[in-house]
């Protein structure tokens, strides 16, 4: 599947700085950083939406239309918890951005568990408050 254009590249300018030798740094965009089985989930996800997504594919299906309705306009530098195991790694983030349709201002914390596998991202747990989302869409 070829993307129309890069998915939140602020994000993945962010996810390749903090993870460093730990990723592709040829990757060129967010998918890139991704293994091609890779998996997100989203455990707060509001009722209707996908609790999991899985493969580049699909991925893309899911992540294009949101970088579509949300512009980001900074994040806050991030806390990197490296744990016992290398594989995985645990941010705190936060994110502040508008509604491209209606102005409505975005302001989100995250905490993502993300684990790697081969310089790749293997599986990313997003925890973020989905109700903070629903003011985006007209």
């Amino acid at each position: 599947m070829t993307r129309s254009k890069p998915i939140f590249p602020e994000l993945f300018d962010m996810l390749k700085r903090v993870l460093g030798e730990h990723v592709d740094q040829n990757a060129k965009d967010f998918l890139d950083l991704m293994a091609e089985d890779a998996v997100m989930e989203f455990p707060f996800a509001r009722p209707g939406r996908p609790k999991k997504v899985s493969g580049h594919a699909d991925l893309t299906a899911y992540l294009e239309p949101l970088a579509d309705i949300l512009v980001i306009e900074s994040f806050t530098d991030p806390v990197v918890h490296w744990t016992l195991n290398p594989k995985i790694v645990i941010l705190e983030f936060s994110i502040t951005g508008h509604s491209r349709s209606n102005g409505q201002p975005y302001n989100q914390s995250y905490v993502e568990i993300i684990t790697l596998e081969g310089g790749k991202i293997k599986n990313i747990r997003d925890y973020w408050n989905p109700l903070l989302t629903q003011s985006l869409s007209a």
